[in-house]
């Protein structure tokens, strides 16, 4: 039994681990023909944000998530009730589409669900060799109710997108100093309303 339950997290692990291969690492040289997706992912409440994206003609989706596995939240803005991280993932040169997006929550008792939109316009954005292109803060709201148990849960989220650059642009140059002089251009995503099931 004990492990049933472990071969989904065991998957989990293996699945961000080759995710985390894309995050540009501060003291490794980015090799040639290579661009650079730079957005912050933050979130208000429930277990972690989660949004996708690919670059067209390809069938997977990548995951951006605003603590991932290990927790390791850079953004933690308690009067604005975000937290999450700054993220600059190694892209090839090609048009890009934001594809969906899911609030993952612990629900009570001990069980998990996702909330994310019934469908997903997907918003277009192009990768530059050698550049940075600066796609904005994506962000999850959570919306809050308390259940049958009387413990508060996120049943409902809303989603935004907003210029943080003048707060990640500085995270950049601490974080990703290999990189930070790199040409950068803002691309600040079109947000759309996405309506949630």
């Amino acid at each position: 039994m004990k492990n049933i339950i472990l071969i989904p997290f065991i998957l989990l692990i293996f699945s961000c681990v080759s995710n985390s291969n894309l995050i540009v690492k501060s003291d490794v040289n980015i090799g040639p023909n290579i661009g650079v997706i730079l957005v912050s992912v933050t979130k208000n409440n429930g277990s972690d944000a989660w949004f996708y994206y690919k670059k067209r003609g390809t069938k997977e989706a990548i995951r951006m998530d605003a603590v991932g596995i290990f927790n390791d939240a850079d953004i933690n803005l308690s009067e604005e009730k975000k937290r999450g991280r700054l993220l600059a993932i190694k892209a090839e040169p090609g048009i890009y589409d934001l594809t969906g997006w899911d609030m993952y929550v612990y629900t009570y008792p001990n069980s998990t669900k996702y909330i994310g939109p019934k469908e997903f316009e997907p918003i277009e954005f192009t990768i530059k060799e050698g550049e940075i292109t600066y796609l904005g803060n994506l962000h999850l709201d959570a919306i809050v109710s308390k259940n049958f148990f009387g413990a508060k849960i996120p049943f409902d989220a809303t989603s935004k997108i907003s210029d943080d650059s003048k707060r990640d642009l500085i995270s950049l140059k601490e974080k990703y100093p290999n990189i930070s002089k790199w040409p950068l251009t803002k691309h600040i995503l079109n947000e759309k309303k996405w309506l949630v099931e």
